[in-house]
Protein backbone atom coordinates (compact mmCIF):
# COMPACT_ATOMS: atom_id res chain seq x y z
CA UNK A 1 0.00 0.00 0.00
CA UNK A 2 3.25 2.15 0.66
CA UNK A 3 4.71 1.35 -2.26
CA UNK A 4 1.20 2.76 -4.87
CA UNK A 5 0.87 5.92 -2.49
CA UNK A 6 4.79 6.57 -3.33
CA UNK A 7 4.01 6.19 -7.11
CA UNK A 8 0.71 8.22 -6.84
CA UNK A 9 2.92 11.36 -5.20
CA UNK A 10 5.34 10.96 -7.67
CA UNK A 11 3.33 11.09 -10.87
CA UNK A 12 0.94 13.96 -9.23
CA UNK A 13 4.37 16.14 -8.70
CA UNK A 14 5.30 15.20 -12.44
CA UNK A 15 1.94 16.98 -13.32
CA UNK A 16 2.20 19.73 -11.11
CA UNK A 17 5.65 20.76 -13.33
CA UNK A 18 4.29 19.87 -16.09
CA UNK A 19 0.81 21.95 -16.34
CA UNK A 20 2.97 25.13 -14.96
CA UNK A 21 4.37 27.14 -17.45
CA UNK A 22 7.70 28.90 -17.43
CA UNK A 23 5.98 32.51 -16.93
CA UNK A 24 4.24 30.80 -13.91
CA UNK A 25 7.25 29.53 -12.24
CA UNK A 26 10.14 31.23 -10.95
CA UNK A 27 13.33 29.08 -10.06
CA UNK A 28 15.97 31.26 -8.58
CA UNK A 29 19.19 29.69 -9.27
CA UNK A 30 21.38 28.60 -6.17
CA UNK A 31 24.18 30.32 -7.69
CA UNK A 32 22.66 33.87 -8.64
CA UNK A 33 23.55 37.30 -8.37
CA UNK A 34 20.25 39.15 -8.38
CA UNK A 35 18.95 42.85 -7.89
CA UNK A 36 15.56 42.39 -6.03
CA UNK A 37 14.60 46.23 -6.32
CA UNK A 38 11.83 46.14 -9.04
CA UNK A 39 12.67 46.65 -12.95
CA UNK A 40 11.83 50.09 -12.82
CA UNK A 41 10.46 52.88 -10.92
CA UNK A 42 10.28 56.95 -10.56
CA UNK A 43 12.65 58.64 -8.68
CA UNK A 44 11.70 62.74 -7.75
CA UNK A 45 14.15 63.74 -6.29
CA UNK A 46 13.10 66.88 -3.46
CA UNK A 47 15.97 69.37 -2.19
CA UNK A 48 13.55 70.06 0.62
CA UNK A 49 14.70 67.09 2.12
CA UNK A 50 18.27 66.33 0.98
CA UNK A 51 18.70 63.62 4.12
CA UNK A 52 15.66 61.64 2.84
CA UNK A 53 16.91 57.98 0.84
CA UNK A 54 16.50 58.65 -2.48
CA UNK A 55 16.39 54.76 -3.04
CA UNK A 56 17.57 51.57 -1.76
CA UNK A 57 19.22 48.65 -3.85
CA UNK A 58 19.36 45.27 -2.66
CA UNK A 59 20.52 41.75 -3.63
CA UNK A 60 21.20 38.33 -3.47
CA UNK A 61 24.47 36.89 -4.43
CA UNK A 62 24.75 33.19 -4.20
CA UNK A 63 27.58 32.92 -6.91
CA UNK A 64 30.29 35.32 -6.15
CA UNK A 65 30.74 35.12 -2.31
CA UNK A 66 32.60 38.66 -2.54
CA UNK A 67 32.43 41.27 0.77
CA UNK A 68 32.53 44.07 -0.90
CA UNK A 69 30.20 45.04 -3.64
CA UNK A 70 30.80 48.28 -6.32
CA UNK A 71 27.02 50.28 -7.23
CA UNK A 72 27.32 51.49 -10.19
CA UNK A 73 25.15 53.75 -13.01
CA UNK A 74 25.53 54.84 -16.39
CA UNK A 75 22.79 56.47 -19.06
CA UNK A 76 22.73 53.71 -20.96
CA UNK A 77 22.26 49.85 -20.70
CA UNK A 78 25.50 49.17 -22.20
CA UNK A 79 26.99 51.26 -19.29
CA UNK A 80 28.97 52.74 -22.23
CA UNK A 81 30.67 55.21 -19.49
CA UNK A 82 29.74 54.01 -15.82
CA UNK A 83 29.53 55.91 -13.42
CA UNK A 84 30.62 54.37 -9.58
CA UNK A 85 27.66 55.81 -7.08
CA UNK A 86 29.71 54.02 -3.99
CA UNK A 87 30.19 50.68 -2.38
CA UNK A 88 28.56 48.52 0.11
CA UNK A 89 30.13 45.24 2.25
CA UNK A 90 26.40 44.13 2.67
CA UNK A 91 23.96 43.28 0.07
CA UNK A 92 22.15 47.04 0.26
CA UNK A 93 22.99 50.59 -0.92
CA UNK A 94 21.30 53.75 0.35
CA UNK A 95 21.99 56.81 -0.94
CA UNK A 96 19.82 60.49 0.15
CA UNK A 97 18.41 63.01 -1.76
CA UNK A 98 21.26 64.78 -1.66
CA UNK A 99 24.50 62.47 -2.82
CA UNK A 100 21.93 61.33 -5.62
CA UNK A 101 21.08 64.65 -6.94
CA UNK A 102 24.72 65.40 -6.63
CA UNK A 103 25.93 62.53 -8.95
CA UNK A 104 23.41 63.29 -11.60
CA UNK A 105 24.65 66.73 -11.95
CA UNK A 106 28.39 65.64 -11.75
CA UNK A 107 27.59 63.07 -14.43
CA UNK A 108 25.89 66.17 -16.54
CA UNK A 109 22.27 64.84 -16.46
CA UNK A 110 20.16 68.11 -17.02
CA UNK A 111 18.29 68.91 -13.80
CA UNK A 112 14.05 68.61 -14.37
CA UNK A 113 14.37 66.05 -17.27
CA UNK A 114 12.82 63.26 -16.73
CA UNK A 115 16.13 61.05 -17.42
CA UNK A 116 16.06 56.90 -17.59
CA UNK A 117 19.35 56.10 -15.13
CA UNK A 118 20.68 51.98 -15.21
CA UNK A 119 22.13 50.76 -12.72
CA UNK A 120 23.66 47.59 -11.67
CA UNK A 121 25.90 46.20 -9.05
CA UNK A 122 29.09 44.65 -9.45
CA UNK A 123 31.42 42.32 -7.69
CA UNK A 124 35.23 42.62 -9.14
CA UNK A 125 34.00 41.71 -12.66
CA UNK A 126 30.96 40.02 -12.30
CA UNK A 127 27.67 42.05 -12.45
CA UNK A 128 24.40 41.55 -11.10
CA UNK A 129 20.95 42.00 -13.22
CA UNK A 130 20.07 46.01 -14.82
CA UNK A 131 17.67 47.93 -12.87
CA UNK A 132 15.96 50.96 -14.68
CA UNK A 133 14.81 54.32 -12.73
CA UNK A 134 13.25 57.41 -14.15
CA UNK A 135 14.89 60.28 -12.65
CA UNK A 136 14.20 63.85 -11.63
CA UNK A 137 16.53 65.96 -10.77
CA UNK A 138 16.89 69.80 -9.84
CA UNK A 139 19.65 72.01 -10.12
CA UNK A 140 22.05 72.99 -7.58
CA UNK A 141 25.19 74.59 -9.81
CA UNK A 142 24.54 78.39 -9.61
CA UNK A 143 24.08 80.50 -13.08
CA UNK A 144 27.63 81.78 -14.71
CA UNK A 145 27.75 85.36 -15.78
CA UNK A 146 29.77 85.15 -19.15
CA UNK A 147 29.05 88.62 -20.61
CA UNK A 148 29.77 91.48 -19.81
CA UNK A 149 33.55 90.74 -18.21
CA UNK A 150 33.93 92.52 -14.63
CA UNK A 151 35.00 96.32 -14.98
CA UNK A 152 32.90 97.07 -17.85
CA UNK A 153 32.15 100.63 -17.95
CA UNK A 154 29.38 103.42 -19.28
CA UNK A 155 28.60 106.73 -19.13
CA UNK A 156 24.80 106.45 -19.25
CA UNK A 157 23.04 109.20 -21.34
CA UNK A 158 18.93 110.33 -20.68
CA UNK A 159 19.20 110.79 -25.05
CA UNK A 160 19.42 106.98 -24.76
CA UNK A 161 17.19 106.17 -22.14
CA UNK A 162 15.68 103.57 -24.68
CA UNK A 163 18.49 101.91 -26.13
CA UNK A 164 20.48 98.80 -24.65
CA UNK A 165 23.41 100.04 -22.28
CA UNK A 166 24.08 96.41 -21.44
CA UNK A 167 23.25 93.05 -22.49
CA UNK A 168 24.16 90.36 -19.77
CA UNK A 169 24.63 86.72 -20.70
CA UNK A 170 25.02 83.69 -18.93
CA UNK A 171 24.95 79.59 -18.53
CA UNK A 172 22.74 78.10 -16.45
CA UNK A 173 24.93 74.21 -16.39
CA UNK A 174 22.33 72.25 -14.54
CA UNK A 175 20.17 72.94 -17.74
CA UNK A 176 19.67 72.23 -21.59
CA UNK A 177 20.88 74.82 -23.02
CA UNK A 178 17.92 75.84 -24.31
CA UNK A 179 16.26 76.27 -20.28
CA UNK A 180 12.64 76.74 -22.16
CA UNK A 181 13.11 72.89 -22.84
CA UNK A 182 12.98 72.37 -19.16
CA UNK A 183 9.86 70.86 -17.47
CA UNK A 184 9.72 74.06 -14.96
CA UNK A 185 9.87 77.88 -15.70
CA UNK A 186 13.28 79.49 -14.50
CA UNK A 187 12.53 83.11 -13.15
CA UNK A 188 16.04 85.05 -13.47
CA UNK A 189 16.62 88.83 -11.82
CA UNK A 190 19.43 90.46 -12.65
CA UNK A 191 20.33 91.99 -9.16
CA UNK A 192 22.72 95.27 -8.52
CA UNK A 193 24.07 96.75 -5.49
CA UNK A 194 26.67 99.40 -4.40
CA UNK A 195 29.89 97.51 -4.68
CA UNK A 196 31.77 95.83 -1.64
CA UNK A 197 28.14 96.20 0.26
CA UNK A 198 27.49 92.16 -0.27
CA UNK A 199 24.27 93.21 -1.34
CA UNK A 200 23.16 94.63 1.73
CA UNK A 201 20.45 97.06 -0.58
CA UNK A 202 19.19 94.54 -3.53
CA UNK A 203 17.99 96.36 -6.51
CA UNK A 204 16.10 94.63 -9.47
CA UNK A 205 17.47 96.06 -13.07
CA UNK A 206 15.49 93.28 -14.60
CA UNK A 207 14.01 90.40 -15.05
CA UNK A 208 13.32 87.79 -17.28
CA UNK A 209 11.86 83.97 -17.77
CA UNK A 210 13.34 81.07 -19.10
CA UNK A 211 16.08 82.57 -21.08
CA UNK A 212 19.62 83.55 -20.09
CA UNK A 213 20.04 86.82 -21.30
CA UNK A 214 18.86 90.13 -20.66
CA UNK A 215 19.30 93.25 -22.55
CA UNK A 216 19.16 96.56 -19.80
CA UNK A 217 18.16 100.21 -21.24
CA UNK A 218 19.90 103.33 -20.14
CA UNK A 219 17.25 104.59 -18.52
CA UNK A 220 16.69 100.79 -16.97
CA UNK A 221 20.30 100.81 -15.50
CA UNK A 222 20.17 104.49 -14.33
CA UNK A 223 17.10 103.84 -12.27
CA UNK A 224 18.98 100.84 -10.68
CA UNK A 225 22.37 102.72 -10.26
CA UNK A 226 20.39 105.86 -8.28
CA UNK A 227 18.11 103.20 -6.21
CA UNK A 228 21.32 101.73 -4.82
CA UNK A 229 22.89 104.54 -3.91
CA UNK A 230 24.75 106.28 -6.75
CA UNK A 231 23.96 109.91 -6.99
CA UNK A 232 22.76 111.73 -10.27
CA UNK A 233 25.44 112.49 -12.90
CA UNK A 234 27.80 110.72 -10.40
CA UNK A 235 30.22 107.64 -11.54
CA UNK A 236 29.85 104.74 -8.93
CA UNK A 237 30.77 100.67 -9.10
CA UNK A 238 28.26 98.47 -8.74
CA UNK A 239 28.32 94.89 -8.48
CA UNK A 240 25.86 92.55 -10.43
CA UNK A 241 24.75 89.15 -10.14
CA UNK A 242 22.10 86.66 -11.61
CA UNK A 243 19.31 85.48 -9.29
CA UNK A 244 17.48 82.25 -10.55
CA UNK A 245 14.41 81.22 -8.88
CA UNK A 246 12.15 77.83 -9.26
CA UNK A 247 8.85 77.87 -7.56
CA UNK A 248 8.08 74.30 -6.48
CA UNK A 249 5.60 73.12 -4.00
CA UNK A 250 8.10 72.26 -1.47
CA UNK A 251 9.18 76.23 -1.65
CA UNK A 252 11.43 78.19 -3.69
CA UNK A 253 15.00 77.02 -5.20
CA UNK A 254 17.10 80.30 -5.29
CA UNK A 255 20.56 79.99 -6.76
CA UNK A 256 22.84 83.22 -6.90
CA UNK A 257 25.87 83.23 -9.13
CA UNK A 258 29.17 85.07 -8.23
CA UNK A 259 28.93 89.02 -8.83
CA UNK A 260 30.73 91.06 -11.48
CA UNK A 261 31.77 94.55 -10.30
CA UNK A 262 30.60 97.84 -13.21
CA UNK A 263 31.75 101.16 -14.00
CA UNK A 264 28.28 103.49 -14.33
CA UNK A 265 28.01 106.95 -14.78
CA UNK A 266 24.65 108.38 -14.28
CA UNK A 267 22.15 110.98 -14.80
CA UNK A 268 19.14 112.72 -13.48
CA UNK A 269 16.37 110.36 -14.78
CA UNK A 270 12.67 109.46 -14.30
CA UNK A 271 11.70 106.74 -11.94
CA UNK A 272 9.01 104.05 -11.96
CA UNK A 273 6.71 105.77 -10.04
CA UNK A 274 3.75 108.55 -11.09
CA UNK A 275 1.20 110.55 -10.05
CA UNK A 276 -2.60 109.11 -11.23
CA UNK A 277 -5.97 110.67 -10.37
CA UNK A 278 -8.88 113.10 -11.32
CA UNK A 279 -6.32 115.76 -10.03
CA UNK A 280 -4.12 114.69 -12.92
CA UNK A 281 -5.08 112.29 -15.70
CA UNK A 282 -8.61 111.35 -15.04
CA UNK A 283 -7.61 108.20 -13.11
CA UNK A 284 -5.14 106.94 -16.33
CA UNK A 285 -6.98 108.76 -19.28
CA UNK A 286 -3.02 109.23 -20.68
CA UNK A 287 0.06 108.22 -19.03
CA UNK A 288 1.16 109.41 -14.60
CA UNK A 289 2.57 112.22 -13.77
CA UNK A 290 6.30 111.33 -13.58
CA UNK A 291 8.56 111.45 -10.39
CA UNK A 292 12.51 111.83 -11.03
CA UNK A 293 15.23 110.80 -9.47
CA UNK A 294 17.57 112.78 -6.56
CA UNK A 295 20.85 112.43 -5.22
CA UNK A 296 19.64 110.83 -2.25
CA UNK A 297 18.60 107.15 -2.62
CA UNK A 298 14.82 105.95 -2.65
CA UNK A 299 13.69 109.70 -2.48
CA UNK A 300 11.73 110.83 -5.39
CA UNK A 301 10.24 114.15 -6.28
CA UNK A 302 7.99 115.22 -9.12
CA UNK A 303 6.62 119.03 -10.33
CA UNK A 304 3.13 119.41 -11.20
CA UNK A 305 0.67 120.79 -12.32
CA UNK A 306 -2.51 119.56 -10.62
CA UNK A 307 -6.49 120.18 -10.67
CA UNK A 308 -9.01 119.78 -8.05
CA UNK A 309 -9.30 116.67 -7.22
CA UNK A 310 -7.92 113.37 -5.79
CA UNK A 311 -4.47 111.57 -6.75
CA UNK A 312 -2.45 108.58 -5.42
CA UNK A 313 0.82 107.23 -6.80
CA UNK A 314 1.72 104.11 -8.35
CA UNK A 315 4.50 102.02 -10.51
CA UNK A 316 4.68 101.92 -13.99
CA UNK A 317 1.04 103.62 -14.80
CA UNK A 318 -0.12 99.93 -13.08
CA UNK A 319 -2.54 99.41 -9.81
CA UNK A 320 -0.47 96.34 -9.19
CA UNK A 321 1.60 98.54 -6.77
CA UNK A 322 0.30 101.64 -5.61
CA UNK A 323 0.31 104.14 -2.42
CA UNK A 324 -2.64 106.41 -1.16
CA UNK A 325 -2.78 107.65 2.68
CA UNK A 326 -5.10 106.24 4.83
CA UNK A 327 -5.64 109.11 7.74
CA UNK A 328 -4.30 111.81 5.70
CA UNK A 329 -0.93 111.61 7.79
CA UNK A 330 1.28 111.67 5.32
CA UNK A 331 3.02 108.27 5.39
CA UNK A 332 2.36 105.87 2.46
CA UNK A 333 0.02 103.26 2.32
CA UNK A 334 -0.02 100.45 0.36
CA UNK A 335 -3.76 100.57 -1.81
CA UNK A 336 -4.62 103.24 0.61
CA UNK A 337 -6.98 106.57 0.43
CA UNK A 338 -7.19 108.56 -2.23
CA UNK A 339 -5.07 111.95 -1.44
CA UNK A 340 -7.37 115.65 -1.71
CA UNK A 341 -5.59 118.01 -4.02
CA UNK A 342 -6.66 121.64 -5.06
CA UNK A 343 -5.80 123.03 -8.15
CA UNK A 344 -2.16 124.60 -8.78
CA UNK A 345 1.27 123.74 -8.74
CA UNK A 346 3.27 121.38 -6.89
CA UNK A 347 6.78 119.91 -5.87
CA UNK A 348 5.68 116.32 -4.42
CA UNK A 349 8.40 114.24 -2.93
CA UNK A 350 8.42 110.31 -1.87
CA UNK A 351 11.04 109.32 0.65
CA UNK A 352 10.72 105.01 0.28
CA UNK A 353 13.24 105.37 3.70
CA UNK A 354 10.54 106.28 5.95
CA UNK A 355 7.64 105.46 3.65
CA UNK A 356 6.40 109.43 3.24
CA UNK A 357 5.64 112.13 1.00
CA UNK A 358 5.58 115.67 1.11
CA UNK A 359 2.77 117.84 -1.14
CA UNK A 360 3.75 121.66 -1.11
CA UNK A 361 3.11 124.40 -3.39
CA UNK A 362 6.08 125.01 -5.75
CA UNK A 363 6.69 126.77 -9.11
CA UNK A 364 9.25 128.74 -11.06
CA UNK A 365 7.98 131.35 -12.99
CA UNK A 366 9.28 134.55 -14.77
CA UNK A 367 7.86 137.62 -13.71
CA UNK A 368 8.76 141.61 -15.21
CA UNK A 369 7.84 144.24 -17.27
CA UNK A 370 9.31 142.11 -20.14
CA UNK A 371 6.48 139.44 -19.60
CA UNK A 372 3.43 140.22 -17.54
CA UNK A 373 3.89 143.76 -16.27
CA UNK A 374 5.52 142.81 -13.30
CA UNK A 375 3.18 140.00 -11.93
CA UNK A 376 -0.45 141.51 -13.35
CA UNK A 377 -1.09 138.14 -14.88
CA UNK A 378 0.05 134.89 -14.17
CA UNK A 379 4.03 133.98 -13.84
CA UNK A 380 5.43 132.08 -17.06
CA UNK A 381 5.81 128.93 -15.63
CA UNK A 382 9.36 126.71 -15.85
CA UNK A 383 8.63 123.17 -16.70
CA UNK A 384 11.73 120.71 -15.16
CA UNK A 385 14.20 119.02 -17.37
CA UNK A 386 15.20 115.87 -15.91
CA UNK A 387 18.28 115.21 -18.18
CA UNK A 388 20.11 118.12 -17.38
CA UNK A 389 18.26 119.01 -13.95
CA UNK A 390 17.72 122.26 -14.60
CA UNK A 391 13.80 124.28 -15.32
CA UNK A 392 12.90 125.98 -18.90
CA UNK A 393 10.28 127.49 -20.23
CA UNK A 394 9.67 128.90 -24.23
CA UNK A 395 9.23 132.63 -24.04
CA UNK A 396 7.83 135.23 -25.47
CA UNK A 397 9.49 138.61 -24.06
CA UNK A 398 9.11 142.55 -24.76
CA UNK A 399 11.57 145.37 -24.49
CA UNK A 400 12.42 145.20 -20.60
CA UNK A 401 13.20 143.56 -17.61
CA UNK A 402 12.51 140.05 -15.68
CA UNK A 403 13.26 138.47 -12.65
CA UNK A 404 12.58 134.71 -11.79
CA UNK A 405 10.87 133.98 -8.61
CA UNK A 406 8.87 130.85 -6.73
CA UNK A 407 5.13 130.56 -6.34
CA UNK A 408 3.95 133.85 -8.04
CA UNK A 409 5.29 135.48 -4.79
CA UNK A 410 8.24 137.67 -4.40
CA UNK A 411 9.19 135.98 -1.04
CA UNK A 412 11.95 133.82 -3.03
CA UNK A 413 13.02 135.64 -6.15
CA UNK A 414 16.13 135.45 -8.12
CA UNK A 415 18.08 137.97 -10.61
CA UNK A 416 21.05 138.08 -11.98
CA UNK A 417 24.27 139.09 -14.54
CA UNK A 418 25.93 137.80 -17.12
CA UNK A 419 24.44 134.34 -16.31
CA UNK A 420 25.15 134.23 -12.91
CA UNK A 421 22.18 133.73 -10.82
CA UNK A 422 21.63 135.68 -6.99
CA UNK A 423 18.91 135.51 -4.65
CA UNK A 424 16.97 138.62 -4.60
CA UNK A 425 19.47 139.88 -7.91
CA UNK A 426 18.88 142.70 -9.83
CA UNK A 427 17.08 143.09 -12.65
CA UNK A 428 17.71 140.87 -16.15
CA UNK A 429 17.16 143.37 -18.72
CA UNK A 430 16.27 141.72 -22.36
CA UNK A 431 15.21 142.52 -25.46
CA UNK A 432 11.64 141.72 -27.62
CA UNK A 433 12.06 137.96 -28.92
CA UNK A 434 11.35 134.52 -28.44
CA UNK A 435 13.63 132.79 -25.95
CA UNK A 436 14.44 129.57 -23.97
CA UNK A 437 15.41 130.30 -20.45
CA UNK A 438 17.11 128.16 -18.58
CA UNK A 439 17.56 128.19 -14.61
CA UNK A 440 20.14 126.11 -12.56
CA UNK A 441 19.14 126.52 -9.12
CA UNK A 442 21.96 123.76 -8.41
CA UNK A 443 25.01 125.90 -9.93
CA UNK A 444 23.06 129.18 -9.61
CA UNK A 445 23.00 129.77 -13.17
CA UNK A 446 20.79 130.50 -15.71
CA UNK A 447 20.83 131.14 -19.59
CA UNK A 448 18.05 133.55 -21.89
CA UNK A 449 18.88 132.00 -26.02
CA UNK A 450 16.91 133.18 -28.82
CA UNK A 451 15.45 130.24 -30.08
CA UNK A 452 11.86 129.18 -32.21
CA UNK A 453 9.51 128.69 -29.97
CA UNK A 454 6.20 126.40 -30.70
CA UNK A 455 3.19 127.44 -29.35
CA UNK A 456 -0.85 126.59 -29.82
CA UNK A 457 -2.91 129.11 -31.73
CA UNK A 458 -6.44 128.57 -33.16
CA UNK A 459 -10.48 129.43 -32.44
CA UNK A 460 -9.88 127.24 -29.83
CA UNK A 461 -8.01 129.45 -27.99
CA UNK A 462 -6.95 132.82 -29.24
CA UNK A 463 -9.34 133.41 -32.34
CA UNK A 464 -6.31 132.65 -34.65
CA UNK A 465 -3.58 134.92 -33.30
CA UNK A 466 -5.68 137.94 -31.53
CA UNK A 467 -3.73 137.83 -29.04
CA UNK A 468 -0.64 135.44 -27.85
CA UNK A 469 -0.36 132.01 -29.10
CA UNK A 470 -0.38 129.49 -26.01
CA UNK A 471 3.80 129.27 -25.83
CA UNK A 472 5.26 125.88 -25.27
CA UNK A 473 8.68 124.24 -23.81
CA UNK A 474 11.08 121.83 -25.05
CA UNK A 475 12.17 119.95 -22.38
CA UNK A 476 13.91 117.39 -24.13
CA UNK A 477 15.19 117.45 -27.76
CA UNK A 478 12.58 117.80 -29.61
CA UNK A 479 9.91 116.96 -27.33
CA UNK A 480 7.33 120.40 -26.19
CA UNK A 481 5.24 120.43 -23.64
CA UNK A 482 2.44 122.95 -22.07
CA UNK A 483 0.12 122.59 -19.64
CA UNK A 484 -2.85 123.59 -18.23
CA UNK A 485 -4.18 125.38 -21.70
CA UNK A 486 -7.73 125.93 -21.73
CA UNK A 487 -9.48 125.74 -24.93
CA UNK A 488 -13.01 125.93 -25.67
CA UNK A 489 -15.14 124.05 -29.12
CA UNK A 490 -13.15 125.25 -31.88
CA UNK A 491 -9.94 124.12 -34.26
CA UNK A 492 -6.46 124.73 -33.18
CA UNK A 493 -2.57 124.35 -34.73
CA UNK A 494 0.84 124.60 -33.82
CA UNK A 495 3.19 127.40 -35.26
CA UNK A 496 6.99 128.84 -34.57
CA UNK A 497 7.33 132.28 -33.04
CA UNK A 498 4.04 132.78 -33.67
CA UNK A 499 4.45 132.58 -37.64
CA UNK A 500 2.60 130.54 -40.09
CA UNK A 501 5.92 130.04 -42.17
CA UNK A 502 6.13 127.00 -40.33
CA UNK A 503 3.27 125.02 -38.88
CA UNK A 504 1.32 122.14 -38.34
CA UNK A 505 -1.83 120.41 -38.28
CA UNK A 506 -2.51 116.93 -37.71
CA UNK A 507 -5.49 114.27 -37.13
CA UNK A 508 -5.64 111.25 -34.77
CA UNK A 509 -2.43 112.52 -32.48
CA UNK A 510 -0.38 112.34 -35.84
CA UNK A 511 1.55 115.70 -36.84
CA UNK A 512 2.03 116.83 -40.12
CA UNK A 513 3.44 120.16 -41.71
CA UNK A 514 0.83 122.58 -42.79
CA UNK A 515 -1.71 119.77 -41.91
CA UNK A 516 -5.53 120.34 -41.61
CA UNK A 517 -6.83 121.81 -38.15
CA UNK A 518 -7.62 119.78 -35.63
CA UNK A 519 -10.91 120.18 -33.98
CA UNK A 520 -11.28 120.30 -30.01
CA UNK A 521 -14.15 120.62 -27.32
CA UNK A 522 -13.56 122.62 -24.69
CA UNK A 523 -12.05 121.77 -21.49
CA UNK A 524 -8.43 122.08 -19.79
CA UNK A 525 -5.62 120.25 -21.44
CA UNK A 526 -2.04 118.82 -20.78
CA UNK A 527 -0.55 119.51 -24.35
CA UNK A 528 2.59 117.05 -25.38
CA UNK A 529 4.47 117.77 -29.28
CA UNK A 530 7.08 115.16 -30.33
CA UNK A 531 8.56 116.42 -33.22
CA UNK A 532 11.29 113.75 -33.86
CA UNK A 533 8.33 111.60 -34.49
CA UNK A 534 5.46 113.34 -35.70
CA UNK A 535 3.15 113.52 -33.13
CA UNK A 536 0.99 115.39 -30.75
CA UNK A 537 -1.18 114.42 -27.40
CA UNK A 538 -4.12 116.88 -26.57
CA UNK A 539 -4.82 115.20 -22.55
CA UNK A 540 -7.73 116.36 -21.35
CA UNK A 541 -7.57 116.67 -18.05
CA UNK A 542 -11.59 118.34 -17.42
Amino acid sequence: MKFLLRRFSIVLALLLVIGCSEEDLTITSPDSFQLVTPEATNINLNFAFPDNPAFTLAWIDNMTGASNYTIEMATDGDFTSPIQLGSSNTNTFTMSVAEFNNALITAGINAYENTSIFMRVSAGNVFSNTVIFSVNSYPETPPIIVSPNSGFAIVLSSGSAGDEAMLVEWQDPDFNTDPSNTLVDISYDLEVALAGSDFANVVTAGSVDNMTNLSISHSDLNAAAINAGIAPEEMGNLDLRVKATIQTASGDIVRYSDSIMIEVTTYAGISTWGIVGSGYNNWGAFADAPFYTTAQPNVIVSYVTLVTGEIKFRENNDWGNNFGDTGADGTLDAGGDNIAVTAGNYRITIDFNTNTYTIEPWSLGVVGSAYNDWGATTDAKFYYDFTTNTFKVGIKLIDGAIKFRVNNDWGTNYGGSNGILSIGGSDIIVAAGFYTITVDLNNNTYSIVSDDILGVVGSAYNDWGATADFSLTEVNPDIWVGDIITLIDGAMKFRVNEDWTTNYGGTAGILSLNGSDINVTSGLYRIRVDLANNTYQLNQVQ
